[in-house]
């Protein structure tokens, strides 16, 4: 069905009997970038007996015996047309670019487009709708099993650490998603099961590809939202190409204001103490991001490429807080003002340098510095006393990167490289008066340092139907910190990550995967430093520098059909998972101290569905996923079993009323269940859109309307011996918001899309 362009239509026009081989490809430029969108026809000599229409550089089909050619043809490229050997495990294509300028053509419809192989779910954007929203985070809401937490950050469900990449590098802070122009983006891909490649701590991938500028453009970008309060962002970008260099600016100043509201409740019931509080946030922003990219292709394609990101932001919120405390029936009111000014500075340095030493042996080598400094100085009245709290962040990080590609004499692909990362965190923070409660001082300073140098390999085979993959990731950490000068942290271990994975396609669009992988989640500084952290005077944290790091194990077997349906069953094993243990402190019985320790086991069922609906103008996907744990827990006060069940549904949907208008309703729900010693309750989200192009393309307008019934709120509920604790989170997340983008385009660089009544737009402005 040419609705479906990116599926295979295979036209046998040869006699049914003849035996068919079932044959794999890579369509790429000469600087080996592989062509988005293209087509593939099979020859028997004169006889065309086979062809398909493909996306992603990459095809795969089943033609008869007789086929000795093979013809690829791509907008903008020369035909490609050469003799194949059908024993081949892949058929390289390489495609010539025209030398001339094809004149703009008319545009007509946009749809967005999810296709799943295996463990990989990839939604495309550039030319769809989506390249038209705000910001990512609005992309990566639509993509199957992930969600968007009360932080504004991804998490994928049934999944513990996601790891973001844009193109190869990893990004550090959800403030760097916030500054990727979505009109940049040419896919994004979750990879649920990731290899060696990734780093150890990856349980799951999103990987964000960008697409690659070519001519001379400027957009101009605005962002109106508003929900409890008003908030905009105005975003200039230019795109230079000068020769074989490529020069990228990007530019957003945003004035954001936001209202949130939060409690805690702790209980016990048996000595007769209850404590809450209630507390509403008054946000306000004043930020400045940019990102700089440049890049030069030499005569032998080999690339390198520089890039600054960084952001200077000014932040004063207001807190007003009420807080009350019951013992024996004698209740204390505390009521709290703090104002906060607070400044964040951010600097991002990358360099990449991508070449070839030999045919299919391609080495990338890439180097990131990060520093990041905060201030804040936070006013704070309690009960007519007035106090200031200042803190003083400070951290540095360097990435380096060397890998190695090639294809080796008996078919292999092989990939291998080492990582080597450093990063060093000094911090400080102090009351400028001891009149606060519990006499508690607040005044630490504190320094850390994580080193880590890791090493992998990967080795994937086809063998006819069958693709293999295996490979594993070594990596060894070495972490110090240091609290007032005290060593309080000094721990060293290595990390081993295998996995394993196979997939076998049939004739008839079916696949079959089964892969296992093993990851690492370290525990963060914070959950080492032994220093006492108050959250209020009734309520404070200790870290454990006794923690250990949680390894996990996913076995998975996935199945899907031509990107239409989909399904997966998985088993996860946790050793030394950390769980949350709840004390009188010894200091103060009136005071609950927070503990953090480790679990011997947990284990957790998790079941997965899709269906990935195109009809005519409408497209629809659809996702459920069952996740079910079996964990006993050994306490002092004695088991506790785990055994509560999440699930989680989502829904996108997206219709074209016309070629320049299209509306889109997506819908959430998601019950995460019981991790270990807490539960969380359901949530909701039901957001409606809409997409209008004017001016021949130029002129965009997205409209979302975001959470609609007011049900997206964060509940967790925590049980432990004589304790109840209960935190809610009820962000800004409730708002109308319009995005307005007009491109602009000068010398001879032209929009050049396809005219088809159910087309993607194959080319990019």
């Amino acid at each position: 069905m040419k609705k479906l362009f990116f599926l295979i239509i295979l036209c046998v026009v040869a006699n049914n009997a003849f035996s068919q081989y079932a044959v794999n490809g890579k369509v790429s430029q000469p600087n080996g970038s592989p062509i988005d969108y293209f087509t593939v026809r099979f020859w028997a000599d004169t006889t065309s007996v086979a062809m398909g229409s493909f996306v992603g550089g990459e095809f795969s089909a089943n033609v008869p015996s007789t086929a000795n050619y093979i013809e690829v043809s791509a907008w903008n490229f020369q035909l490609y047309r050469s003799k194949i050997d059908l024993n081949a495990d892949t058929i390289q294509c390489i495609l010539m670019p025209m030398q001339h300028v094809i004149d703009e053509v008319n545009v007509v419809a946009n749809k967005q487009t999810l296709t799943i192989d295996g463990d990989t779910y990839t939604l495309a954007v550039a030319g769809t709708n989506l390249s038209a929203v705000a910001n990512v985070n609005d992309i990566l809401s639509k993509v199957p099993l992930v969600m968007i937490d009360e932080h504004n950050q991804a998490s994928v469900f049934g999944k513990d650490n996601v790891a973001i990449y844009l193109n190869n590098r990893r990004i550090k802070t959800a403030k760097e998603i916030d500054n990727i122009n979505p009109q940049l983006i040419k896919d994004i891909k979750l990879i649920a099961s990731p290899t060696a490649k990734y780093d150890a701590d990856a349980d799951a991938v999103i990987k964000i590809t960008t697409t690659d500028n070519s001519g001379t453009n400027i957009t101009l970008r605005d962002v109106a939202m508003l929900g409890r309060r008003f908030s905009n962002s105005l975003n200039p970008s230019i795109n230079l190409k000068l020769g074989q260099t490529n020069i990228y600016a990007d530019y957003t100043f945003t004035a954001k204001q936001s209202k949130s509201y939060e409690s805690n409740g702790v209980n016990n019931k048996f000595e007769n103490k209850q404590y809450r509080d209630n507390s509403n946030v008054c946000g306000k922003l004043i930020d400045h991001s940019y990102t700089i990219v440049g890049e030069h292709t030499f005569s032998n394609a080999n690339k390198l490429s520089l890039q600054l990101v960084g952001w200077n932001g000014n932040e004063k919120p207001q807190v007003k807080a009420v807080q009350i405390y019951t013992k024996a029936d004698t209740t204390t009111t505390i009521y709290t003002s703090k104002d906060i000014s607070g400044t964040e500075n951010h600097y991002d340095i990358g360099v990449g340098y991508d070449f070839s030493i030999a045919e299919k042996n391609n080495i990338s080598i890439y180097a990131n510095y990060t520093i990041h400094k905060a201030e804040t100085e936070t006013n704070i009245l309690e009960n007519q006393r007035v106090n200031a709290y200042n803190f003083d962040a400070k951290y540095e990080a360097f990435d380096g990167q060397i890998d190695y590609q090639t294809t080796t004499a008996h078919g292999f692909d092989l990939s291998a490289g080492v990582k080597l990362s450093y990063v060093h965190n000094e911090s400080d923070s102090h009351f400028n008066s001891d009149d606060i409660a519990l006499m508690n001082s607040f005044t630490y300073g504190y320094n850390f340092t994580e080193r880590l140098l890791g090493a992998y390999f990967d080795l994937s085979k086809k063998f006819g139907n069958l693709s293999t993959n295996a490979g594993l990731r070594v990596e060894h950490t070495y972490f110090e910190g240091n609290n007032n000068n005290i060593r309080v942290i000094d721990t060293t271990y290595f990390t081993f990550a295998p996995n394993v994975k196979a997939t076998y396609s049939t004739a008839n669009k079916h696949k079959i995967t089964i892969g296992c992988r093993s990851s690492i989640s370290r525990p963060s500084f914070s959950n080492l430093s032994p220093n006492i952290r108050y959250d209020n005077m009734f309520y404070y944290r200790r870290g454990n520098p006794e923690l250990l790091p949680t390894i996990t194990t996913n076995v998975a077997l996935m199945w899907d059909y031509a990107s239409k349906l989909w399904a997966n069953i998985a088993y996860r094993h946790k050793r030394n998972a950390t769980i949350y243990e709840y004390y009188e402190s010894p200091i103060n019985s009136d005071v609950i101290e927070v503990l953090l320790s480790n679990h011997k086991h947990a284990h957790f069922l998790l079941f997965s569905a899709g269906y990935n609906l195109q009809r005519g103008k409408f497209s629809s996907t659809n996702s459920v996923s069952i996740t079910k744990p079996f964990a006993t827990i050994k306490l002092t006060d004695g088991e506790y079993k785990i055994k509560r069940t999440a699930y989680y549904f989502k829904t996108t949907n997206s219709y074209s009323i016309s070629k320049n208008l299209s509306i889109n309703a997506d819908f959430l729900y998601s019950d995460l269940g019981e991790t270990l010693l807490e539960h969380k309750d359901p949530m909701y989200n039901l957001s409606l859109g809409a997409t209008v192009f004017c001016l021949d393309k130029k002129l965009v307008f997205s409209l979302l309307i975001n959470d609609i019934l007011d049900t997206y709120k964060f509940t967790d509920h925590r049980k432990f011996s004589l304790y109840d604790i209960e935190h809610t989170y009820n962000p800004d997340n409730t708002f109308v918001r319009l995005t307005m983008r007009y491109s602009f385009s000068s010398g001879k660089t032209k929009r050049v899309q396809v005219n088809d009544s159910n087309a993607q737009i194959v080319g990019r402005m």
